[in-house]
């Protein structure tokens, strides 16, 4: 073996341990297909410290960097990959993330092999944009990013590459029950926004939420209190809807909520 390529096979070993750290060493190294070193590409670097200043912030468990054109999650945000990654089918073809925010699980699913497409759609116009700068560094052209809705992708999904065969939704479900103020659509309904979700999904969607009243954020909380619905929002109603499309079975926790797969009937 030359000493190039066993500088590459230290640095991708390398590479690993940082990612399982989920990013707490700041290194730099060659990308995969260069073979060089970072000092021969210093534009890359200039480039991510211009764009990672925009991966941090609120949500605090999606805050990722790249370097040298690789992703490095957070720390929370490598605890959250892990217990979701787990939840993914072996051979991951395909996946739609609703409430994308900056688009990691959007471009690490993109790295999978037989992952012909993965889209992130958002109703926030800043997270689908940084989204886009960072697929763009990396030259993810099987990944997308659209400021779209639930709503807009189940009326047309072939528009969007779907019906997709994985599917997450992770902490925006109160949002699509009672709406926001990005979106004012709200469909104060288990089974119209469970029905929409199974028109756009092949396989499996990865679910985790705030299915009880007391648990929403104080915004939400407030609008669901006033409205004639609100005796609807529980887990036990969600489940009885869920399973009119799907097979429902926990997977684990996601902080404090559980982590479900609804496998599609």
């Amino acid at each position: 073996m030359t000493a190039g390529a066993t500088r590459a096979s230290l640095l991708r070993r390398a590479i690993t341990v940082l990612q399982k750290l989920g990013g707490y060493v700041a290194l730099v190294w060659p990308r995969r297909d260069a073979g060089v070193c970072p000092a021969e590409d210093p534009a890359v670097g200039r480039r991510e410290g211009e764009i990672n200043p925009l991966l941090g912030g609120y949500p605090r468990n999606h805050s990722y960097r790249i370097v040298q054109r690789h992703l490095i999650p957070g720390r929370r945000l490598q605890q959250r990959l892990r217990v979701i990654g787990r939840s993914y089918p072996r051979r991951l073809e395909s996946l739609l993330d609703i409430g994308c925010c900056r688009g990691f699980f959007v471009l690490q699913a993109a790295e999978h092999p037989a992952c012909r497409t993965s889209v992130g759609i958002d109703v926030h116009q800043p997270f689908i944009a940084t989204a886009e700068t960072v697929r763009q560094h990396l030259d993810r052209a099987n990944a997308a990013f659209h400021l779209a809705s639930l709503q807009d992708v189940a009326d047309r999904p072939e528009v969007y590459g779907g019906p997709f065969q994985t599917v997450l939704l992770l902490g925006a479900y109160h949002y699509l029950f009672w709406g926001s103020t990005l979106c004012t659509t709200a469909y104060h309904s288990h089974r119209e926004i469970l029905q929409r979700v199974a028109r756009i999904c092949t396989g499996r969607c990865i679910f985790s939420a705030r299915l009880e009243l007391e648990r929403l954020p104080e915004g939400v909380k407030e609008i669901a209190q006033r409205h004639p619905d609100k005796a609807r929002y529980t887990t036990k109603k969600f489940l009885e809807s869920a399973r009119e499309f799907f097979h429902v079975h926990r997977s684990g926790s996601l902080g404090v909520y559980p982590l479900l797969t609804l496998s599609k009937k």
